[in-house]
């Protein structure tokens, strides 16, 4: 029987994105699916046993190393990511976004949901340290008009850049046709690193059918606490990232921020916020950290929690169960 996982999923994610994705987990069977501009990143038959022993091996018997060399190699990447963007050099920055990867990916759910409640509280406060760190490198990385890649692309003047995959890129292969081109912009299924099949086939379909929205909003209660409040829905979009300061003034005080998950550059709309609701992550995510720092209820991974609850709903999240209701 397959084993779905969502992993995130963002709209009008470029194709590079998917491919990246796809390359650096692929141990983990990862795939992407696009439909109508949106992006899904998941694992089919994600081997949830190994990632709890590796992630135990990691963060019981290794971490304190770990988290020096991660921590020496984030010192050192926006050095590197602005040398390459200066050198035009697309191969190496993202070899160095690969490297960025190995590390980061201990940070995700699907390992720490594993562990973090029997690790000690020196640990967790280190995991939330480093992952805050890591997340302004991955943003600063893709996301935006002022992002590497994009300043790359604007650089050596090839918008085909972002129809790329990482193994062309590796083999300096800078140009495609058409007809490849018009595959990846269109609804596709991205797997095995650089497979794809279009809409219409049965493992797409497949995959998509275990991803069919219903109206229940439900996850994992990350902070405690019932509350009711009005819904401030905050979409992730690679098309607005450079407008999200504004779209956090438009924010009210002391509403439930809905997004797809948190991250340092919309700290401001977390310390707004009276209640927390994400689509993905687990007890270990930002989302998760910065609420329970913030004392104010948190339920992550409802998977739908964007595409259900609209802003100005009133909604009450149950602190219990885990369980969002719209009035």
């Amino acid at each position: 029987m397959n084993n779905y996982v969502r992993f995130f999923e963002a709209y009008n994610a470029p194709f590079l994105l998917e491919s990246i994705y796809t390359y650096c987990y692929q141990d983990l069977n990862c795939f992407s699916l696009k439909e109508n501009n949106n992006v899904l990143i998941g694992f089919q038959n994600i081997d949830n046993e190994k990632c709890k022993n590796d992630a135990i091996d990691l963060y019981e018997n290794r971490y304190w190393d770990y988290y020096e060399e991660f921590n020496d190699f984030l010192d050192n990447a926006d050095q590197l990511s602005k040398q390459y963007v200066s050198e035009k050099d697309l191969k190496k920055l993202i070899q160095l976004f690969i490297s960025f990867l190995r590390y980061y990916r201990w940070t995700e759910f699907f390992y720490t949901d594993h562990v973090y409640n029997i690790i000690d509280k020196k640990i967790q406060k280190s995991m939330s340290n480093i992952k805050n760190l890591a997340r302004k490198y991955l943003n600063r990385f893709f996301n935006g008009k002022n992002s590497y890649v994009n300043q790359i692309i604007k650089e050596i003047d090839n918008k085909e850049i972002n129809n790329l995959t990482v193994n062309e890129i590796l083999s300096d292969i800078y140009n495609i046709d058409n007809k490849t081109k018009n595959k990846r912009n269109n609804d596709h299924l991205l797997f095995n690193v650089d497979k794809i099949v279009l809409s219409n086939s049965k493992k797409y379909l497949d995959i998509k059918n275990n991803y069919i929205e219903n109206n229940t909003v439900k996850g994992l209660v990350a902070s405690k606490g019932d509350i009711k409040g009005k819904a401030f829905v905050l979409n992730a979009d690679f098309s607005n990232y450079d407008v999200l300061d504004r779209l956090i003034d438009e924010m009210p005080d002391n509403c439930i921020l809905v997004t797809e998950t948190t991250a340092p550059d919309i700290i401001r709309a977390c310390h707004k916020a009276i209640g927390i609701i994400t689509n993905q992550g687990g007890i270990a995510s930002h989302a998760a950290i910065i609420s329970r720092e913030l004392k104010i209820p948190c339920i992550v991974g409802t998977k739908n929690a964007t595409k259900i609850i609209k802003t100005g709903d009133i909604i009450f999240m149950n602190g219990s169960t885990g369980e969002v209701s719209i009035e």
